[in-house]
């Protein structure tokens, strides 16, 4: 299955303010698993996605397990591809007009309904 993801003007708009010129973009499935880990748990009841920016001479230790390429309206995109599982063929990233915060939504609904936008500094995640 090929995934794209579209992004509204708003969507687009609220990145460019974190987004710097050659950053790289990591769309992380919080599973426990990559460089980035929010928790040591692994086991979720609700599906919980993060929109993570790093410098591009961001260490790559660990960044091999993001191996899906998507192209966006920000620029390329990498994915888990175990995380592929939980997004459809034709994925969008918008802005919850009532809080702001960033959702990402298909034809059957809402798939995550708080997309957290963090920007990451040269330091390895997690030290």
């Amino acid at each position: 299955m090929e995934i794209t993801i579209d992004m509204d003007a708003a969507a687009v708009a609220k990145i460019s303010e974190v987004k710097q010129e050659g950053d790289r973009i990591y769309l992380d499935f919080e599973d426990g698993v990559g460089p980035f880990p929010a928790t040591a748990i692994s086991c979720r009841l609700d599906i919980s996605f993060r929109l993570i920016l790093v410098p591009a001479d961001y260490p790559e230790d660990g960044l091999s397990i993001y191996d899906t390429k998507l192209d966006t309206a920000i620029g390329t995109v990498w994915l888990k591809q175990g995380a592929a599982m939980y997004l459809e063929e034709r994925t969008r990233l918008v802005v919850d007009p009532d809080y702001q915060r960033l959702q990402l939504t298909s034809d059957s609904g809402l798939l995550a309904s708080n997309v957290q936008l963090l920007r990451m500094d040269k330091k390895v995640a997690g030290n």
